[in-house]
């Protein structure tokens, strides 16, 4: 892995840390379900439960038109009251998240508000990943 890519994690990780860390983001807790593995012979289900990692972003909002008027909120995929973040790969111990975020994990804020994500895209150039850029809404 070259260099250049070690250092563009770094950075990416610098930025979305929490401002109290010098970035620009906030301490977000990600919860993932998991489902665990059923095996047939034993009739077993095991590794269910809940995986709770402790992490940072940067959350925005979407606005009504992106540049050269094309709407960000379409009203399916990205619906009115739905948020933007980006969430480090970096955990705040300084491990890396495992899992990454993934549909219907929850994202709790450090405001205390939770949302669901609802669409995931990994930002890896070079296949290192700096970033999640996730789609969440608001928990009803």
């Amino acid at each position: 892995m070259a260099d250049y890519d070690l250092r563009a994690q770094a950075l990416a990780a610098r930025l979305l840390a929490p401002k109290a860390a010098g970035g620009k983001g906030q301490q977000i807790t990600l919860v993932h379900q998991s489902a665990g593995t059923y095996d047939p012979a034993t009739s077993q289900l095991t590794g269910a439960g809940a995986v709770t990692q402790i992490t940072s972003g940067v959350v925005s909002e979407y606005k009504e038109k992106s540049r050269g008027g094309l709407q960000r909120i379409d009203g399916s995929l990205v619906q009115s009251g739905d948020r933007n973040i980006r969430i480090s790969p970096v955990t705040v111990d300084g491990s890396t998240l495992a899992p990454g975020p993934q549909l219907d994990d929850t994202v709790t804020l450090a405001t205390g508000q939770s949302y669901t994500i609802t669409q995931v895209s990994i930002i890896a150039p070079a296949g290192l990943t700096l970033y999640y850029d996730c789609n969440i809404r608001g928990v009803t």
